[in-house]
């Protein structure tokens, strides 16, 4: 699954590796995003279109999200929706990390981005708190393989090593100089990832959309 403001065509260089590998490859855009229909998204309705896609033409072996994306695998994952392998690229650790950087992007005092967060989760219909990625992904059992820039100036690596902390089974890649949205354009990481998959037989397989 892409991240936010993006569409499933950001993540077309996976595609081929992945289809050499044996795969079959289905990518889609989240609400309001790229050709899908409506004004508004959340973590959450990213979350649900994943869920859909996979009880219509599903069950799937693999997934992989890149920046929300990634939050909206994880929490899927958390909810029982079971993959074989699971790829994260960019992904923050937690919601209310995320909210926090914002306020601090914009410029928000510490009491008006308190009243942001609460009025973001009063949109969304759950705690920020709730949608803690690393803290959701304890005692995962299934492989994952993370992947995030040093040079990641939206969402920090250090997010990435928390949910690897967290997530025992997983593996942690570091690229340098790819930023947080051009590493999913880079020929080193789709081949990492399509080597991460390439165990698995061959059959119906999923990749995700990217930021």
């Amino acid at each position: 699954m892409h991240g936010w403001e993006s569409r499933a065509t950001q993540l077309a260089g996976f595609v081929d590796p992945l289809v050499l590998n044996g795969f079959q490859v289905v990518a889609v855009d989240a609400p309001a995003h790229g050709f899908s229909l409506g004004k508004q998204s959340t973590p959450l309705m990213f979350a649900e279109a994943i869920q859909t896609v996979d009880q219509q033409i599903g069950p799937f072996n693999g997934i992989l999200g890149h920046s929300m994306g990634g939050s909206a695998v994880g929490i899927n994952l958390s909810n029982g929706l079971n993959y074989e392998k699971t790829v994260l690229i960019s992904s923050p650790s937690s919601m209310i990390n995320v909210l926090q950087r914002f306020a601090q992007l914009i410029g928000l005092p510490p009491k008006s981005a308190s009243t942001f967060i609460r009025l973001v989760e009063e949109a969304v219909g759950v705690p920020a708190k709730n949608l803690d990625i690393a803290e959701k992904l304890k005692g995962l059992q299934h492989d994952g393989l993370i992947i995030h820039d040093i040079d990641d100036q939206e969402v920090p690596f250090g997010d990435a090593a928390s949910i690897n902390r967290s997530w025992t089974s997983s593996k942690l890649i570091l690229t340098r100089g790819f930023g947080h949205r051009s590493i999913v354009r880079q020929p080193k990481v789709w081949n990492e990832v399509a080597a991460f998959f390439s165990n698995m037989a061959a059959g119906h397989h999923i990749s995700r959309p990217a930021k």
